[in-house]
């Protein structure tokens, strides 16, 4: 049985863990090394040429194609700031540790009152001030992983979303929550330490596997919000691209065609995306 992360009330297991699924692969102390973790999924830092070096196998295209009007509940808002983590005999910072808090938590400038990032350069920063996971993907998770840990705030998220997933969000969606407004920059490229936080090295192969990727905001317009909140849709781009084509495009082998003509003519893509995009695929036809 997969034990909760969190305390407080926020502590309660959401799903039966299945007996099925891996065993992990020993405490964090025994997670893989650098290099153990390039030859699995390339680079093992938190950059954003991360995993290409081994690119995945994915359907062509697993995207459903978002729609309109959306609009979500905030399950959890969760916090945390640096901890140093020993890993492979040497400390780590990271601030992918979250927990559950209570009552409005503001957002303004690059982050959540409370919340922190170790390292600026590939977390946080204006155009991933807020990270989104949705709550719809912890049944999975939980029967992958049984023995990981699945409190609200697992996945490193600020907000657990229930309403809507990277297959329904496109960059450049905006949602309002009360006086906060939050523009959709990009999907979340996870890293190693990721791995450190569900002690389990295959959780990053999983994650771009499945195009559980969550998504990350800037934030448009300070406000605060809170768990039980609505985050309201109120606007999309023309040609929009939905988060999911975008990892679909990162992570696949043989992206489809289509999405990659659909990433070309998107709006509002993050300039080292729109970089990436050209110079990937400046022999593929237009």
């Amino acid at each position: 049985m997969a034990r909760s992360g969190c305390s407080s009330h926020n502590a309660i297991r959401l799903f039966p863990a299945s007996a099925a699924g891996p065993a992990p692969d020993g405490p964090v102390a025994e997670l893989a090394d650098a290099a153990d973790l390039k030859s699995a999924w390339g680079q093992p830092q938190c950059g954003f040429e991360s995993h290409r070096a081994h690119c995945l196998e994915l359907p062509n295209p697993f995207v459903k194609g978002p729609a309109i009007p959306l609009d979500a509940t905030i399950i959890s808002v969760n916090v945390g700031g640096q901890r140093e983590v020993e890993w492979k005999g040497r400390t780590v910072v990271t601030g992918i540790f979250k927990e559950p808090v209570d009552g409005p938590v503001y957002a303004s400038g690059v982050n959540l009152t409370g919340d922190d990032q170790a390292d600026r350069t590939v977390h946080g920063g204006e155009s991933k001030a807020v990270y989104a996971f949705a709550s719809e993907h912890y049944r999975q998770w939980e029967e992958r992983f049984p023995d990981s840990e699945f409190g609200w705030g697992a996945f490193g998220e600020n907000l657990t979303l229930q309403g809507m997933t990277e297959a329904d969000v496109c960059i450049g969606d905006r949602f309002r929550c009360g006086e906060a407004e939050f523009v959709v920059t990009e999907p979340r490229m996870p890293c190693y330490k990721f791995a450190i936080r569900l002690n389990d090295n295959g959780v990053i192969k999983y994650m771009l596997e499945t195009g559980h990727t969550g998504f990350y905001f800037t934030i448009a317009a300070p406000g605060s919000v809170e768990a039980g909140a609505s985050l309201v849709h109120t606007g999309r781009p023309t040609d929009a691209l939905p988060v999911s084509d975008l990892t679909h495009l990162y992570a696949s082998k043989e992206p489809a065609p289509h999405v990659i003509e659909r990433a070309r003519r998107a709006p509002d893509l993050p300039e080292k995306w729109r970089e990436w995009i050209a110079e990937k695929f400046k022999d593929h036809a237009s």
